[in-house]
């Protein structure tokens, strides 16, 4: 447009879910989700004033779900969210300025369903059927904004400053569930209780980038009012509370909390002169959450992966024989620390040990017809020394006993050997 430029994006999207009950019987799914998602954005981006690049606009999506198997997780639902915004952004030499505010609001509709004797759904309650979902509407809405900095210290350093809100309202899952989650072992319950989460973080950035030399550290600290997570439930008698009789599966229900997440993440990427060749990279990340006002039990947040450092060492040849190129051999360690600050409380989660893990992959491009990368080839293998180990953030870790071999959940995968190959026509 004459004073600026408008950018509007719209879609839709039908994903349709199924999930089998029995692999041998293709036509008859226990679970199948059927979602209608219509998304739209309008961008207008003003045309720069004294320096200010300024954009606002709109956006948000309508979505219905319906549940067209014979077993249900969570209810049919519509929910609308509707969003609008304004953005702006100045360079003054070393230092850029930015900063920008949105409000959202959604509207969920959750709908009811009853079923009679034999788990079929009916429309009007009989003798003996069951609710297993009640209608109820939800309204959220929030502020969400942030203001930055970022300074050139110098022309290999740089050094960001940030201060953010932000808003997240529960999805379906967290408000209406009520169900056995066959991908986590347990009956998940829905608490339509429940407000929005309300973050407030600050960070702080520090870049340094030269010809042989990458350094970045990047702190935060975020400050989550009404966090999100879930739970498991004990009956009166100190066991797990089974809400299904015919199905043992724990339940487990969505409350919030009070939440303080901080951690930082350090890299280090070394590539000395003369040996261009070489890349030493390395990295450290870790996050510690807690709750506040919390017993020993419930300090901890469920959920948080473990601190984790990764090495690579990679070496790309120079001298090959002239039909390779790009040609790389890549060695790695992935160290995952032990992750003890864990929500005990009801059993909700247990500690997880310390693990590592050590990969190599080759690579090449191949020359054929005069083309210098007509062909790649990649070998990878991961977990060389094949250990046996559970990832913390995995929900399989909690699966049954293995009567064959005597160890509780499953494990993650052991020694794997890829191939991979690119053909260019």
């Amino acid at each position: 447009l004459n004073n600026g430029t408008l950018h509007v994006d719209l879609a839709y999207q039908d994903n349709q879910r199924k999930e089998y009950g029995n692999p041998m019987e293709s036509d008859a799914f226990g679970l199948f989700f059927d979602l209608h998602t219509f998304n739209y954005s309008f961008r207008y981006n003003v045309q720069k004033i004294k320096g200010w690049e300024t954009s606002f606009g709109l956006g948000g999506m309508k979505q219905t779900s319906e549940n067209k198997g014979i077993e249900f997780l969570i209810p049919a639902y519509g929910l609308f969210d509707a969003g609008a915004f304004v953005f702006s952004q100045k360079s003054f030499k070393k230092l850029i300025f930015a900063g920008g505010i949105r409000y959202d609001n959604r509207s969920y509709e959750s709908k009811e369903l009853i079923l009679d004797a034999n788990g079929n759904p009916i429309s009007t309650p009989s003798q003996n059927s069951i609710t297993k979902f009640k209608a109820f509407n939800s309204n959220f809405g929030g502020i969400s904004g942030s203001v930055g900095i970022s300074y050139q210290l110098n022309p290999l350093s740089t050094l960001k400053f940030n201060l953010s809100r932000g808003f997240r309202a529960p999805n379906a899952s967290e408000l209406s569930s009520n169900g056995r989650h066959e991908g986590t072992f347990r009956y998940e319950i829905g608490n339509n209780h429940l407000k929005s989460e309300m973050s407030h973080q600050f960070d702080i950035a520090y870049f340094f980038n030269s010809d042989h030399f990458t350094f970045e550290f990047t702190p935060f600290l975020n400050l989550i009012s009404h966090y999100i997570y879930v739970e498991k439930l004990k009956s009166k008698n100190g066991l797990d509370s089974i809400p299904d009789p015919t199905d043992p599966a724990p339940g487990f229900s969505y409350t919030s909390g009070n939440a303080v997440l901080k951690g930082s993440e350090i890299y280090l990427d070394l590539h000395p002169h003369p040996l261009d060749w070489l890349h030493l990279e390395n990295s450290f990340s870790f996050v510690r959450a807690t709750q506040r006002r919390q017993t020993d039990s419930t300090k901890y947040l469920p959920f948080i992966p473990a601190p984790k450092y990764r090495g690579e060492v990679k070496v790309q040849f120079k001298k090959v024989p002239v039909v390779l190129s790009n040609a790389y051999l890549k060695l790695s360690v992935d160290h995952y620390f032990s992750q003890n600050s864990v929500f005990s409380a009801y059993g909700t989660e247990t500690a997880t040990p310390s693990y590592t893990l050590l990969s190599a992959s080759v690579g090449s491009n191949i020359k054929m017809n005069k083309k210098a990368d007509a062909m790649s080839l990649f070998i990878t293998g991961d977990n060389l020394t094949n250990v046996a180990y559970q990832s913390h953030l995995s929900r399989l870790k909690y699966a049954s006993e293995n009567r064959l071999t005597g160890r509780t959940g499953v494990f993650n995968m052991g020694r794997n050997i890829s191939i991979k190959m690119i053909f260019k026509f």
